[in-house]
């Protein structure tokens, strides 16, 4: 069977062209070019959706490609485990500040 996957510099570079996308779709809808007739034939608002669609896909692609090579369950409930903790830490930060400042 042949395995074909997406390497890591691949993975990063269309990551960063639908984040470019992405600004600039939400840059063109500051102004009345957005909802031109000329816009609507490019289909310049559908361009932020699927570049979403395609920087959420290529997320979860490297996170679970990574998760994949991990072999003992141990492992993997490690490594949720940090990647929660990454993610949580920041979160709750950022919460407490704000509500510290409201």
């Amino acid at each position: 069977m042949n395995d074909r996957q997406i390497s890591y510099n691949a993975g990063y570079l269309l990551r960063g062209i639908a984040m470019l996308v992405i600004l600039f779709v939400h840059s063109v809808n500051e102004y009345d070019f957005y909802s031109s007739t000329c816009s609507r034939l490019l289909m310049i608002p559908h361009w932020g959706a699927i570049a979403c669609s395609l920087f959420f896909f290529m997320s979860g692609y490297g996170l679970f490609s990574s998760l994949s090579a991990k072999d003992s369950p141990y492992s993997i409930w490690k490594y949720l485990l940090t990647h929660l903790v990454k993610l949580l830490v920041p979160f709750i930060l950022s919460f407490a500040l704000t509500w510290a400042v409201i």
